[in-house]
């Protein structure tokens, strides 16, 4: 077992104790309630997937009582006429399905996790957004408000304006802080602070219903070992190396305060046969984010910013549950449970996919990226043999990333719930190091117009089961 794997488990535990912590029951806001019996679609009273959510009864001539968007929640039992203006399933939100509204009957309301996350006698809502420090590094750990910015005007600040805040003062050691989308390592050994309050969010902020502590457990735990070219590449001293977002080149202008976003779905591919239980199986996308594409020896076109994507598809059971899995009660506090089923990767000869078959794996995978232009490969035969009309390369001078990357994904939630939404906006130079701001969701170009906008990367349709999933 390697040095990384271990290090990947350690964090691993260590996310999801978090994570169970924060942890709350469904709380049924009526007489009776009944529980999910499989998953469907979920209607709601405002726009863009907010207000009330509901599950309309007549559906399948009333065959059952409560089948939301992702099969998980309760449901009442008081039938309610509603007018709806918006409705999730498998395929994401329809934010304005009903600009008007659409006013039916036999609606029964969905209830889900509690959104009071307060672990305190008592918390107050955020007034605003400021800032918010951290416990560990990369804006990880306790989160806190320090109440003494602006002479003490406020009680409750967070970066993002959301959230609630403790009302018990607490002496902390900070070590990095989360202002207007970016995170800062700013204090390495830590920054001792009195009259501090904690943060406290719901465990699953974007509404998903995956908690956000196994969506940032899995990803870390599945990042692929990145093989790169790490020599000199057109006359740049460890070329590649220094572009790579996350990654530490001692000695020069790097990317190593750069993030790597990451966004989880429940996935049922509703062919009747794969994934059909509630979130068997899991959909996740990562951000492959390089600061410049430093082109190739063939038409060169280097450019600023270049946004890959590598995706894997996990699975909690197989397709009928004989052969290998546990219950989603276990799966979604234990990443361990989990196995990897198929990957997609954007090599540049269209996206490629690699199947590991209906049993998966739990081996972290390796990908080959070709030299300056980043490309991803399952092979290195496959990079080298017709990737970009030739362009691409795999051949010399390569070696494994398999640690420090895995441990700068950043959940970035989902485009209508954004989490930690913004990463560095890549260098003026591929001697400069990412700088600024980008956000991820704002659907804006990764530096130059010839780097896909990440919204696309991380929401656009994967081809996973044209058949089966495996």
């Amino acid at each position: 077992m390697s040095f990384s794997y271990n290090i990947r488990i350690l964090l691993l535990g260590i996310l999801l104790a978090a994570g169970a912590a924060s942890a709350h029951a469904v709380t049924c806001g009526e007489a009776s309630c009944v529980s999910a019996q499989a998953a469907y679609i979920s209607h709601f009273s405002g726009p863009d997937c907010t207000g009330t959510e509901s599950y309309y009864l007549p559906y399948d001539n009333n065959a059952y009582q409560c089948r939301p968007w992702d099969g998980s929640g309760q449901c009442g039992t008081v039938h309610h006429t509603v007018s709806n203006r918006s409705y999730r399933d498998s395929l994401g939100c329809h934010p304005d399905a009903w600009p008007a509204g659409n006013p039916l009957n036999d609606f029964v309301t969905v209830y889900r996790t509690t959104t009071d996350p307060c672990g305190e006698v008592s918390c107050g809502l955020a007034q605003g957004a400021y800032i918010s420090h951290f416990s560990g590094a990369g804006c990880t750990g306790t989160e806190s408000y320090y109440l003494p910015y602006d002479g003490y005007a406020y009680q409750c600040r967070t970066w993002d304006g959301r959230g609630q805040c403790g009302t018990v003062q607490r002496s902390i050691s900070a070590r990095s802080y989360l202002y207007n989308g970016t995170c800062y390592d700013a204090w390495p050994q830590g920054n001792p602070l009195s009259q501090a309050v904690t943060v406290y969010r719901p465990a699953d902020g974007d509404g998903d219903g995956l908690p956000d502590s196994l969506e940032s457990a899995l990803a870390q735990r599945f990042f692929p070992v990145l093989n790169l070219h790490c020599g000199t590449y057109e006359g740049l001293p460890f070329g590649d190396r220094r572009q790579l977002y996350g990654l530490s080149v001692p000695g020069y202008s790097n990317s190593s305060n750069g993030r790597l976003p990451i966004v989880a779905y429940p996935y049922n591919p509703g062919n009747g046969v794969d994934c059909t239980e509630p979130f068997q199986c899991i959909e996740l996308r990562y951000g492959v984010a390089w600061n410049w594409d430093l082109g190739d020896d063939v038409f060169g076109t280097s450019h600023r910013g270049d946004s890959e994507m590598y995706a894997v598809l996990l699975a909690r059971k197989d397709t009928d549950g004989a052969d290998w899995g546990v219950n989603w009660a276990t799966a979604q506090n234990d990443p361990s449970q989990w196995r990897l089923i198929k990957e997609s990767m954007n090599a540049h000869d269209g996206s490629s996919f690699r199947s590991q078959g209906n049993f998966g794996t739990t081996t972290v995978q390796r990908v080959w990226c070709s030299e300056g232009k980043h490309g991803m490969y399952a092979t290195q035969s496959a990079c080298n043999s017709g990737g970009a009309f030739g362009a691409d390369d795999c051949s010399d001078n390569r070696c494994d990333i398999t640690t420090e990357v895995f441990q700068k994904v950043q959940n970035v939630g989902q485009w209508w719930a954004p989490l930690q939404y913004s990463i560095p906006y890549p260098g003026a130079s591929s001697t400069t190091s990412p700088s600024g701001t980008y956000d991820v969701w704002s659907g804006a170009v990764f530096g130059s117009s010839d780097a896909t906008a990440y919204k696309t990367h991380l929401t656009q349709p994967i081809n996973w089961c044209p058949a089966h999933c495996y």
